[in-house]
């Protein structure tokens, strides 16, 4: 699906009604009745309901919600604002208000702060103060209604998004709505999807509103939120007569002294997304410690260093093996040895084969990021915000605040797919498209998770997918495993290891 900026959706509105001639007004009646129906099957118990509204279309949606719910709830409509100065689709809808069972009641900008509403006795507020539209800083006037609706106490629908929210950034401006659920029309907006909008948002609906389908699917619209239906056969169904190397081998150059684990995670996940051969290349004196490792793993051991971390010298043996391989995960646990860094850089500029970079191997390149336009492989980066600070000479805050951006000048810069993990994880491409991930949850903030990753877009990439289809899809199916993990036995205590064992029912659910 895709995700629009306030702009953008400002443009399908327009073109809804000029190109397509539906008219402004149904989309409103579509976008108020959608909250209404929420309403309805969300909150089906309550009675009192108060409806917040400004001098916008935002507030046409709301007034359009305070018609249908009156049929069987009590309804307040607060105005905040003159209504002289409602117009168009607004006005229309609140003068046809006028003629159904809501109290209304207004209250201007002048009006005393002793008169001011208390929400506190109604069953839910439904919040239509302000649209995507808002930009700057949100009023003292409208800081206090926002403030006062926060304090009540009681749950908060918001029209489309929480009042005093950026559509584009997902900040406040400086105060926004806490919704307990966000009705939003059409498409979902960028600044929603935002990490920093999570404690604003609640639980995010999508209405269809009646904008045509290709709205949907639109080309030019660079943003996209992630579905099941973006994967569905994306991997065909496996062969009869197939073997092995049908499914491509996987080359995981990762693992040092103290880091062994990440190696082995790494390589068992290529595995069980498919791939048909892993092969860990291991510091040789590894090889023979790690009781732990995956029988289904083959092992290379390669030249180390005397703190057994991948040394300089096995450049050659690690590039031939390359040769034979669909795809190359480099970096989990390496270390920051300089001989290995010296490997790491070495290897990118003779590695012609499509390799994800990660962990260590980012971090070896943070000295000379232009390493990264040189390679001749296809290359993804599967940075942290820590890593990518590094990478950009950015600080990390910086990269929090406005994640998209970050991560498409990340794509740009180094011509590269890159992921951005975490919360909500990023992937951006070259071109400016961007796709925003919803799946995962907090229990899987603990060490291994990003190996696991790395493995998996690995094991997909060597079966014969783009390196984007294959961020894409590894990304959904990682935290959709997550997601497995702690459905079962809860957020606390899930380990990277868990996933393993989801990975593969994960796939079945979305590629089927």
């Amino acid at each position: 699906m895709k995700a629009v900026t306030r702009e953008e959706i400002a443009f399908l509105d327009r073109e809804a009604s000029e190109k397509y001639h539906i008219p402004s007004l149904v989309l409103m009646e579509n976008a108020g009745r959608a909250v209404a129906e929420s309403v309805l099957r969300n909150y089906p118990k309550v009675q009192k309901i108060a409806v917040l509204a400004g001098k916008g279309n935002n507030a046409g949606d709301g007034f359009v919600a305070a018609r249908y719910l009156s049929k069987n709830k009590s309804v307040t409509l607060f105005l905040f604002g003159d209504p002289e100065r409602l117009k168009g689709d607004a006005l229309s809808n609140f003068q046809a208000l006028r003629s159904f069972p809501v109290k209304i009641e207004e209250f201007h900008e002048t009006s005393p702060a002793l008169n001011f509403p208390d929400f506190s006795s109604f069953d839910l507020l439904i919040d239509a103060v302000f649209g995507t539209g808002l930009k700057g800083v949100v009023e003292e006037f409208y800081q206090r209604i926002i403030e006062t609706a926060n304090g009540s106490g009681v749950p908060i629908l918001a029209v489309d998004i929480p009042s005093g929210l950026d559509a584009n950034s997902g900040k406040p401006l400086p105060v926004a709505i806490r919704a307990s659920t966000t009705v939003t029309m059409g498409l979902p907006k960028v600044g929603l999807l935002a990490p920093s909008a999570y404690e604003f948002v609640g639980e995010l609906e999508v209405a269809d509103i009646g904008y045509p389908p290709e709205f949907l699917f639109r080309e030019g619209l660079k943003g996209h939120l992630l579905e099941p239906s973006d994967f569905k056969g994306l991997l065909p169904p496996r062969k009869k007569d197939s073997h092995k190397r049908t499914y491509g081998k996987v080359l995981v150059i990762a693992g040092s002294l103290r880091y062994r684990g990440a190696a082995n995670l790494a390589a068992f996940a290529s595995l069980r997304v498919g791939a048909g051969l892993a092969v860990l290349a291991l510091p040789r004196s590894l090889c023979l410690k790690n009781v732990r490792k995956p029988d289904e793993v083959i092992h290379l051991p390669i030249p180390e260093t005397e703190e057994y971390t991948i040394s300089l010298q096995a450049l050659e043996m690690a590039l031939n093996e390359a040769e034979d391989s669909k795809a190359v995960v480099l970096g989990p646990g390496l270390s920051q040895h300089p001989s290995t860094r010296d490997f790491v850089l070495k290897f990118l500029k003779e590695n012609p084969t499509p390799t994800l970079l990660d962990a260590d191997g980012l971090n070896a390149c943070a000295s000379q990021p232009e390493v990264l336009l040189s390679t001749p492989a296809p290359l993804i980066l599967t940075p942290h915000p820590g890593e990518l600070s590094r990478l950009l000479k950015v600080k990390t805050a910086e990269i929090q605040e406005d994640r998209v951006r970050v991560c498409l000048k990340a794509a740009l810069d180094f011509d590269s797919i890159v992921v951005l993990k975490g919360f909500r994880t990023v992937i951006g491409d070259p071109a400016g498209n961007f796709y925003i991930n919803p799946t995962g949850n907090p229990g899987m903030a603990s060490g291994g998770m990003g190996d696991v990753l790395a493995g998996t877009i690995g094991g997909l990439l060597a079966q014969g997918l783009t390196p984007l289809e294959a961020c894409t899809l590894g990304v959904y199916a990682h935290g959709l495993a997550g997601d497995m993990v702690a459905a079962e036995m809860g957020e606390r205590g899930i380990v990277a290891s868990d996933l393993l064992q989801k990975l593969p029912l994960a796939l079945r659910s979305l590629l089927s």
